[in-house]
């Protein structure tokens, strides 16, 4: 073989060695980005929700009409009856919350492992308020006992208000 037929053989190797691994590169690129828009898809869809957040557009006796904060502003119809648990979620001044802290700390330290697990203190506290406390305009956390991901209308077990800052 001469030098002109090596020539041409060797880029023509070269040749097809680089469109092999062009196309192995974009088959393994796209597995990629198949798998991690996978992963982004299930991470933002839950399975099951039982609490919503939102603002009180319109209270009707004992049913709260609420739009979600979420970033579909759902309108939800929100049933209350006598089991529905009413609170205000109100922050605690800083001066008490690190009281608690020193205080949490100090049991820390002398804790067995045969005690009760510590419940490390809450920056808030809750109050028990009732229905007639809400008002439109409220934010607030609405708890349900079932999955309440696709519904528009449910019962509430717990309506906590958030206080304002």
């Amino acid at each position: 073989m001469d030098t002109t037929s090596l020539k041409k053989y060797f880029f023509a190797g070269a040749a097809a060695s680089l469109a092999v691994i062009v196309v192995v590169w974009q088959v393994g690129y796209d597995t990629g980005a198949k798998s991690i828009s996978a992963q982004i898809t299930q991470s933002q869809s839950p399975a099951e929700v039982k609490s919503v957040v939102g603002k009180i557009v319109n209270i009707s006796g004992a049913t709260l009409t609420v739009i979600t904060t979420a970033s579909t502003g759902s309108v939800r119809d929100v049933t209350t009856d006598s089991n529905t648990v009413f609170e205000r979620v109100i922050r605690k001044n800083p001066k008490t919350l690190q009281s608690d802290m020193l205080a949490f700390n100090k049991r820390i330290k002398t804790a067995t492992t045969s005690d009760t697990p510590l419940q490390f203190p809450l920056p808030f506290t809750f109050k028990k308020i009732s229905l007639t406390d809400l008002r439109v305009g409220d934010i607030v956390v609405v708890t349900a006992a079932e999955d309440i991901l696709t519904k528009s209308q449910f019962t509430a077990t717990r309506v906590s208000v958030q206080s304002p800052p």
